[in-house]
């Protein structure tokens, strides 16, 4: 049963990986790295980015 939640629910098994999601998830990124997608084209020109 355990192993079926587990598929259907991924996230973090470990405290260190639960830091570490959370670590990633409140970084900020840069209005550079959106405006460099959107000059190579990897996201639309027009796509919505968050707010510096």
């Amino acid at each position: 049963m355990y192993f079926t939640f587990f598929l259907k629910n991924p996230g973090a098994s470990t405290v260190a990986q639960a830091q570490e999601n959370h670590a990633a998830i409140s970084s900020k990124i840069s209005h550079a790295f959106w405006q460099e997608l959107k000059e190579k084209g990897v996201i639309a020109a027009d796509a919505p980015v968050p707010a510096a």
